[in-house]
């Protein structure tokens, strides 16, 4: 039963993917005691290739399981393994994350907890966290959905484009500026974070417009996820969580609106800004 399409907190977790980081020695191995672990209590179990686990059934691509009564979707890999899950998916079916990479902001279990994670999925011992992601579009283009942010980047070197914002019809920023980023509350602890932006409370729904490096100083701008648009007078780069860019024509329009489906993520212990506590400040 798809019991998180109706958003309740608890599941009947009888089946789970797998998707790994690819091509990392360390995630397959790791992806190999999960599948196992799930195995003995019963829970079937799907693999996304090119990992593959002895006889377990295997699907081609993540897009696959998009047909498929999946209750969890667990990634093993790093937080880059996690965004490329839900943009391929592109579903509300709960991620559970196991990191095998650095810091893990995005995921909840280490490999020497997957045993227990399992018990606790058993018994109902755990809880959904819904992320608000972002849509981003041109007239003629549905760019994939993102987490942490979009981010503008101008293509040319040799000049200041002038960046406008504007919602229904009306600009409220015109202003000379290297780029422009809009972030989730998720990610404003990724790359808006790094460039000295805020800190929002994971649960909130809101956009962060993080200007970067403008001609004239402006600060970030915290508004609601009301459906904007943002254009360059040149051409630019529209960046999606930092995996897969895009050229965008000078003059063109990207709408930025609120994305119809959330991230849900798997947890088993409650924190206040626990994406700060992964980071290392507490």
């Amino acid at each position: 039963m798809l019991c998180w399409i109706a958003m309740a907190k608890k599941c009947n977790i009888t089946h789970v993917a797998v998707f790994i980081k690819e091509r990392h020695k360390r995630a397959e191995a790791v992806a190999s005691q999960l599948v196992e672990a799930l195995s003995k209590v019963g829970i079937d179990t799907t693999t996304v290739l090119p990992f593959r686990y002895k006889s377990i059934r295997s699907v081609s691509s993540i897009r696959e399981l998009r047909g498929m009564d999946v209750d969890i979707l667990a990634t093993v890999g790093g937080d880059g393994t996690i965004l490329r899950a839900l943009r391929m998916m592109d579903s509300e079916v709960p991620v559970l994350g196991v990191n095998v990479g650095g810091r893990g902001v995005l995921s909840e279990i280490l490999p020497k907890e997957i045993v227990s994670a399992i018990g606790k999925l058993m018994r109902g011992e755990y809880f959904l966290d819904r992320r608000l992601r972002i849509r981003s579009s041109t007239d003629v283009k549905i760019f994939p959905p993102v987490l942490n942010e979009v981010f503008f980047d101008r293509v040319s070197r040799l000049s200041l484009p002038t960046v406008t914002v504007r919602r229904e019809q009306d600009v409220f920023l015109e202003q000379k500026m290297d780029g422009l980023m809009v972030a989730t509350p998720t990610g404003t602890t990724a790359h808006s974070f790094s460039g000295g932006g805020p800190v929002i409370y994971e649960g909130m729904r809101s956009f962060l417009l993080m200007p970067i490096f403008p001609l004239l100083r402006l600060p970030p701008i915290v508004l609601p996820p009301e459906t904007i648009e943002i254009s360059f007078s040149d051409d630019f780069y529209l960046v999606t969580d930092g995996q897969e860019a895009y050229t965008i024509n000078a003059g063109e329009w990207v709408k930025i609106a609120e994305h119809e489906r959330d991230a849900v993520f798997v947890r088993f212990n409650k924190r206040i800004l626990r994406q700060l506590h992964n980071l290392g400040f507490s």
